[in-house]
């Protein structure tokens, strides 16, 4: 039985959870923000406020437990120089889980995990992309409308120009058709012209 035994296993074998814990933390304090699934934002944020504890130590030992972790210089120095004086005097809650909107494809639900103190340049940067990629949105809408627009004028345009010829084929076969029965009626009163014209011609004849 698993009594006391607290570790988040992810149905993974150990040396596929280190890993996968290992690259979280780098980029989380590489981006001080990412997006995961919740159960690895949940099992990431612990191992993430020790480093943090540690970098808040400074001590050389400090250092060489979060280099076993991080296996990055740049990222160590980064942690002890930047990320762990923001939270001097606060004693853990290093990180924040917040769930997010659930996976497309296995609906699993996702979180953001991200440090409690994050650089305002950041902020502002992250501001920034959001207002650039609503505007982007926006004039995409409208760039779509203008063509739906063009589209559909450019389709009455053409029903206008194939509904005159079909009126004027109507118009020329009507004219046709009246003009082929008057000759047929023409033709009619020729015939019954002569057929009276030989019927007097027959009773006019003297008798032998």
């Amino acid at each position: 039985m698993r009594h006391r035994k607290k570790i988040i296993l992810l149905s993974k074998p150990a040396d596929q959870r280190r890993a996968l814990i290992k690259s979280l933390a780098i980029s989380l304090i590489r981006d001080e923000s990412i997006k995961t699934t919740f159960k690895r934002a949940k099992a990431a944020s612990r191992h993430i406020d020790k480093l943090i504890t540690l970098g808040k130590r400074g001590d050389i030992h400090s250092r060489r437990e979060v280099y076993k972790l991080l296996q990055d210089r740049t990222l160590v120095k980064k942690l002890f120089d930047d990320v762990a004086p923001r939270f001097n005097g606060i004693d853990g809650g290093y990180t924040r889980v917040l769930k997010a909107e659930n996976r497309r494809g296995d609906n699993a639900l996702m979180a953001i995990l991200e440090l409690t103190k994050i650089k305002e340049e950041i902020i502002t940067d992250k501001k920034k992309m959001r207002r650039l990629r609503k505007e982007k949105k926006a004039n995409r809408t409208e760039e779509e409308l203008s063509g739906d627009i063009g589209d559909v004028e450019v389709e009455e345009e053409k029903v206008s120009k194939k509904s005159k010829p079909e009126k004027e084929d109507k118009t020329k076969n009507k004219k046709q058709a009246d003009k082929g029965s008057k000759d047929k009626e023409e033709n009619k009163d020729d015939k019954d012209k002569g057929f009276f014209q030989g019927l007097k011609g027959f009773l006019k004849k003297p008798k032998k």
